[in-house]
């Protein structure tokens, strides 16, 4: 068996982020991994199963904001409509 362990950089190119931001998720414990003194490594099988929960998270609020129509898509404040200026009409002659 043969565990393939991803380094903070390589893991960051990967995502998409810097080094320094997938070792704060280390630390975090939102990404998984095992952190060796400043430096950690994130297992490749464990950053694929927390991608794809991520993902799947996302695509299951994707969802259902899908079925939200415009009249429903207000914020909960409520839509203030300012009056418009309107010019005078010419006169007729």
């Amino acid at each position: 068996m043969h565990l393939q362990l991803l380094a903070p950089d390589d893991a960051a190119e990967l995502l998409g982020c810097t080094a320094v931001s997938v070792t704060d998720l280390l630390q975090s414990g939102v990404l998984p991994g095992v952190m060796f003194g400043r430096r950690g490594r994130i297992p490749a099988a464990a950053l694929d199963a927390r991608l794809n929960e991520l993902a799947l998270q996302e695509a299951e609020k994707r969802r259902g904001q899908a079925a939200i129509t415009p009249t429903t898509a207000l914020p909960p404040w409520g839509v203030t409509v300012l009056p418009t200026r309107r010019r005078a009409a010419p006169p007729l002659t």
